[in-house]
Formats: structure tokens, sequence, C-alpha cells
């Protein structure tokens, strides 16, 4: 890394440590971001999907209630239905292998009992 200035009060610039990295200048790799998402989405309705974008390979983590199941689907962007898995309370998670489709963005969707609980966009990169 080469040497890095900032602005003194005076105005003047000021050389930084060499191991100086500014809080603008950290980005997300594309894998931090998607842990970062599926953690929010955790926490806030108890269903996770990573990682995100992927090869085809996705972990779904869900919660469902006692007795219910729900189904997952994954469309494409016309709206066909290329995935299609029911899932109970008794497990927690469920791998999702859409690695025979190819690149792209689509629709993954849990229903339960009709209603939509989750809805997600995910990309597949090979």
């Amino acid at each position: 890394m080469g040497t890095r200035y900032k602005r003194a009060p005076s105005g003047e610039l000021d050389t930084l440590p060499k191991n100086y990295v500014s809080e603008c200048e950290r980005m997300l790799s594309p894998k931090e971001m998607s842990q970062k998402r599926e953690v929010e989405q955790d926490d806030e309705n108890g269903f996770a999907l990573f990682p995100n974008p992927s090869n085809g390979n996705f972990t779904f983590a869900y919660q469902l209630n006692e007795l219910e199941t729900g189904e997952i689907q994954v469309f494409d962007l016309i709206g066909k239905q290329v995935f299609a898995r029911t899932l109970n309370s008794e497990s927690k998670t469920t791998e999702v292998d859409l690695s025979r489709l190819n690149s792209g963005v689509y629709l993954i969707r849990l229903d339960v009992d009709n209603e939509t609980r989750f809805s997600e966009r995910i990309s597949i990169l090979k």
C-alpha cells in the first residue's frame, strides 16, 4: 500500500500510517454482504437464505410453528416454477440445489397455509 495523506487542521497534508484503513475504504466482499443480509433477515423474521449469490447451492434456514408445513418454491423471471419442496416444522434447514439451472436471477418463496412468509431474489453465478 502506498503512502496515504490526510488534511491537517492547518490545511497542510499529513501522512497516515501504512496500516490505516478508514471506514469508507473498507468495502464488504459479496460473501460478507450475503452473510450480513442473512443475519438481518434471520433476526427480522426467522428466515434466511445463504450464500446469495451462489453457484446454485443454497441453504434455507426457517422456523415453522409446530404442525405447520410450508412449501418452498423457486421461479424464473418469467414466472415458471423451476423448483418446489415441502417443509415441516421438525427440521430447521434445507439444502436447495439449483446447480442445474443457468446463471441468472430467480425468486424464492416460502408459503405457509397459503400465505407468503418469505420472498427473496437469488442469484446463481457460474
